[in-house]
């Protein structure tokens, strides 16, 4: 993770904030469980926008927790070819 600002190197902010992350990440990975694919079912929605494209800046992290469903859930997301081409940075 690169930080510039010297106002944000704070070791033990990092670990926070990473820590608070994971914590979320697990609640989204736990709530994919059960969805049925989306964050609001079997079907893409609105909330699968930002919420897919937290998760591709989160991914970008050295350190994210492997969770399988929000694994599955990002593959889902780059079949579209909208979030392929906006959600990843026009990455492959």
């Amino acid at each position: 993770m690169i930080r510039k600002n010297p106002d944000h190197r704070d070791p033990e902010a990092i670990r926070r904030s990473l820590a608070t992350c994971s914590r979320m990440l697990a609640v989204i990975d736990a709530h994919l469980a059960g969805s049925g694919g989306y964050m609001c079912g079997d079907t893409f929605t609105l909330v699968d926008i930002p919420t897919g494209l937290s998760i591709h800046r989160l991914r970008s992290l050295q350190e994210h927790p492997p969770l399988s469903n929000i694994s599955r859930y990002y593959e889902r997301l780059c079949e579209r070819p909208g979030f392929r081409q906006y959600g990843r940075d026009g990455e492959p």
